[in-house]
């Protein structure tokens, strides 16, 4: 009976005690030879590659615009540059109509929504360039649409000559059925689009995209009532090259 007590006395134990504790031990082996492997890796977690983050973050102030901001995004989603390197951000600048129910009703996780008080496009524009986490930003209305290489070609220009800070488009206008009725073609150096810096730039403010470093060290003017494109280019267009 002595012997038989032990013999139960250890099996108990090496149940509920010893077999917890070596799969422990084993664990802990395991988890220290991780930490060994990727000892060259950042702590305490490693960066994430590259690949996984936007390359173009496309800022979209909105402002009562259930009527347009799908089919703006739309124009976003038809891009010939790779989706999963855009980033679209829709900052709702308190709207009273259906604009974030129809945002939301997209169901697309590339498309960030943002709702604040109603400040003014030029506060929602600046609030979302400090949430954009690409290294270029594109800018866009809700009320437009663009063509399915602007992201493409526009980012190719700037990547090509570090000099530049700016880039722009030329202009189609369309008609209540979206049939070109018309154009505009955008001047293609700095001194052409800033010639007459008195009176206008060479710039649709609506198809730019330049540097996210630009457009950290030139905001929009909040206090801007008006021309809030024209106020950025007129402070900036000296020491930028657009």
């Amino acid at each position: 009976m002595y012997s038989d007590g032990w013999v139960h006395f250890l099996v108990f134990w090496g149940v509920w005690v010893l077999v917890p504790l070596l799969v422990d031990v084993s664990q802990s082996v395991r988890d220290a030879w991780l930490v060994w492997r990727n000892r060259d890796l950042a702590r305490p977690y490693p960066p994430l590659p590259h690949r996984h983050l936007p390359k173009v973050s496309v800022i979209i102030p909105a402002y009562n615009e259930q009527l347009d901001i799908d089919r703006c995004i739309t124009s976003l989603k038809a891009q010939t540059y790779p989706h999963h390197l855009i980033e679209i951000i829709v900052i709702d600048d308190g709207s009273t109509d259906q604009t974030v129910a129809v945002v939301r009703a997209l169901g697309d996780p590339r498309v960030r929504l943002v709702q604040c008080a109603h400040r003014g496009v030029a506060a929602a524009a600046n609030a979302a360039t400090a949430l954009a986490v690409a290294p270029f930003i594109a800018r866009m209305d809700a009320d437009d649409l663009c063509g399915m290489t602007r992201i493409e070609k526009q980012l190719k220009l700037l990547e090509s000559d570090r000099n530049l800070d700016v880039v722009g488009t030329s202009l189609v206008y369309l008609d209540s059925d979206d049939d070109p009725v018309g154009q505009w073609i955008a001047p293609t150096t700095h001194e052409d689009i800033c010639k007459e810096p008195d009176r206008t730039f060479g710039l649709v403010h609506a198809s730019i995209m330049a540097t996210k470093l630009w457009y950290q060290n030139n905001r929009y003017q909040e206090n801007c009532p008006f021309a809030q494109d024209f106020n950025l280019w007129l402070r900036s267009y000296s020491h930028s090259k657009f």
